[in-house]
């Protein structure tokens, strides 16, 4: 039989424990902070409580390894001027918090278009304008485009729509489209929604789940790290997640 240091080596690397990711290991946090800002889709207009995307996608990725802190300052008409005249007081001030990983996910660029009847190239400053504000290119920032219209967006401003969600996908990396994901939460999806636009709780658990997705493609989570708390079965581009 063979006896040499080298079995020796490899026998108690065969004993060692095997960490998995988002199971255990030194890569992943003892706490995290995440904060969610922007309109309606992010303050969760027309879900019961609990079931917006930022509660479902803290949800999602609490299991134990990272103990997360979640901020919810969606507010539903509020347009991007407003958010970044709150970013000072609500979201940089948090910043200043000791935390093992610090995420911002942004949605808005529809109140901003729609109701202030600015160009997407201005609502795409505006953002920025905020982003600057709120954390000072500091921190990773996950950004959501504008959502496929409905009968509820005013048509002619798709256009501009589409010139915003161009800019974004080439200004921010961690940019989420979810008009590209293979099954995304769109508009159109009659099962997705609840008054015409906003979403259901199916809805906002695709929203989380493609956030939860970008966590783990920016290494925040493992891809094992998932709880599942919501009743929508969800495809996404990277992953399915189901309860």
């Amino acid at each position: 039989a063979l006896r040499s240091p080298i079995r020796s080596a490899i026998k108690s690397a065969l004993r060692s424990p095997v960490e998995y990711p988002g199971v255990s290991g030194p890569s992943y946090p003892a706490t995290g902070l995440i904060v969610c800002d922007g309109n309606s889709m992010v303050s969760g207009t027309n879900s019961p409580a609990g079931e917006d995307f930022p509660a479902q996608l803290t949800a999602m990725i609490s299991t134990g390894v990272t103990t997360w802190t979640k901020y919810n300052f969606g507010v539903s008409g509020q347009t991007t001027p407003q958010m970044t005249t709150d970013a000072a007081a609500q979201v940089a001030t948090l910043w200043a918090g000791v935390f093992g990983v610090k995420i911002l996910v942004v949605m808005e660029g529809h109140n901003d278009i729609a109701t202030n009847g600015v160009t997407g190239a201005t609502a795409y400053a505006n953002l920025q304008t905020y982003i600057t504000t709120a954390l000072g290119g500091a921190s990773d920032v996950i950004v959501i485009p504008i959502t496929a219209p409905n009968s509820t967006f005013i048509s002619s401003r798709n256009t501009d729509r589409l010139a915003f969600n161009s800019l974004l996908v080439a200004g921010y990396p961690n940019t989420i489209n979810l008009d590209t994901l293979d099954d995304r939460f769109t508009q159109a999806v009659a099962s997705d929604i609840s008054d015409g636009g906003h979403p259901n709780s199916a809805g906002y658990n695709k929203i989380a789940a493609a956030v939860a997705d970008k966590l783990v493609t920016l290494n925040k989570v493992g891809s094992g790290a998932f709880n599942f708390a919501s009743a929508a079965t969800v495809g996404t581009a990277e992953g399915t997640y189901a309860t």
